[in-house]
């Protein structure tokens, strides 16, 4: 197995451990798990749609006060709800900004004061760590509501596709090294 191999299985473990100890709200809904999750944590989480016409489809901001996360209001509700896991993800793996937050708040709130931004992470690209975690943790959130809900024939048979396609074993183990992707 390639050592991307292996960082994957860890990782995939790591975030299969974190996604069974989550507090799935029944009837599942993404927005009342960020509220009882909200709750647990002691802190609120805000979901707000994000402004303006640029590329990006999601951002968490961190303030003193509270877990703000954007996502992208013209897409389908399914895929703002993956956006939203995506951006909860980051906030419950605890994930944190390389560059300042007041560096990157002007990028998408030009008015913000840097006093209120404690951390900001936005959507750039896949090939960091935590960039996977986070969207592994939102696919396997996503997976666990759609097995919990009893899903119908339909929704079985994707549920089925999705686990399939998350799985990793050392027959289908593949290095992601962006050079391979063309």
């Amino acid at each position: 197995m390639t050592s991307a191999g292996k960082n994957f299985k860890i990782l995939r473990r790591r975030c299969e451990r974190i996604a069974r100890r989550l507090p799935l709200p029944r009837p599942y809904d993404t927005r009342r798990l960020c509220a009882l999750l909200a709750a647990e944590r002691g802190r609120p989480i805000r979901l707000l749609e994000l402004p303006g016409e640029d590329e990006m489809f999601g951002a968490w901001l961190a303030t003193d006060d509270a877990d703000l996360i954007f996502y992208k209001p013209e897409t389908t509700p399914p895929h703002q709800d993956h956006i939203i896991l995506h951006e909860l993800s980051h906030v419950i793996c605890g994930h944190q900004t390389a560059a300042a937050p007041q560096d990157q708040r002007h990028l998408i709130f030009p008015s913000l004061s840097p006093e209120l931004v404690r951390s900001m992470l936005r959507r750039s690209t896949y090939w960091s760590e935590e960039e996977q975690e986070a969207e592994l943790l939102a696919s396997l959130i996503w997976l666990r509501s759609c097995k919990e809900s009893g899903a119908g024939a339909t929704g079985a048979s994707t549920v089925r596709r999705v686990d399939a396609m998350l799985a990793w074993s050392k027959d289908n183990a593949v290095a992601c090294d962006p050079a391979r992707l063309g």
